[in-house]
């Protein structure tokens, strides 16, 4: 008789921590589970991928919940299911590709016209970006948009025989700023690159002298009415 006493107590002592341990994993996956839905690309369509540029219709969306742990390794915040965010989802086009079955994140829906650095580039030319100095840079005075010649001093060669190696080339940015406006209002007083227009080749020759020259390229300033680009109204 005790013996089945001691085996109905060990017995009920194994099941009540069992429960306590399922218990336990139920309370932790459910603080891991947002009860939110998120919109996804889900179309029924043979092509699986959304090309930028696509609008959505109702017919591409789905919703689901998601984990909080996985909504944090998104790179920008998920997109609630809720009407409000379906209306905004089939709005706006695109600006990247999306996969079938991706979570919709806000992202994806920014306007880029007038952030992605390819916009600022004259077809046929490229973008190059070199290290300045407070000396090359004319001390932090060089803006973006001002026009400037690149003088190259060679390796053991006396410096009054620079070369001038590239002239009337623009300015595009100056660090990670475009425009004069952006510039002034990060307060910046310093800044260690240029970024500027060339031709192809230019840029090519340009990435060779780097390896030959001895103190970095120097810059000197063009008045806007001594470029060919934008002499207009000038005397």
């Amino acid at each position: 008789m005790r013996k089945n006493l001691v085996i109905l107590s060990v017995g009920l002592t194994f099941a009540i921590l069992a429960a306590y341990l399922s218990w336990e994993r139920i309370a932790e996956a459910e603080g891991l589970v947002d009860n939110r839905a998120f919109i996804i690309y889900a179309t029924d369509a043979d092509e699986a991928i959304a090309r930028a540029g696509t609008v959505f219709s109702d017919s591409d969306l789905t919703a689901e919940p998601l984990p909080i742990a996985a909504q944090e390794r998104m790179g920008s915040p998920l997109i609630e299911a809720t009407p409000e965010n379906m209306r905004f989802v089939k709005l706006r086009p695109i600006n990247d590709d999306v996969p079938r079955g991706r979570f919709l994140t806000f992202d994806l829906f920014e306007d880029l016209s007038d952030q992605r650095l390819s916009q600022q580039v004259t077809s046929g030319m490229r973008l190059m970006t070199i290290g300045v100095n407070n000396t090359s840079s004319l001390n932090n005075l060089l803006r973006p948009g001002d026009r400037i010649d690149l003088l190259s001093v060679p390796r053991d060669i006396p410096t009054e025989l620079a070369e001038a190696i590239l002239e009337d080339v623009k300015i595009v940015a100056i660090g990670e700023y475009f425009t004069i406006q952006e510039f002034r209002a990060a307060r910046r007083g310093s800044f260690s690159t240029i970024t500027i227009e060339v031709l192809p080749e230019n840029g090519r020759m340009l990435a060779a002298r780097r390896e030959e020259q001895s103190g970095g390229f120097f810059i000197l300033l063009r008045n806007r009415c001594d470029s060919i680009s934008e002499a207009v109204g000038c005397n």
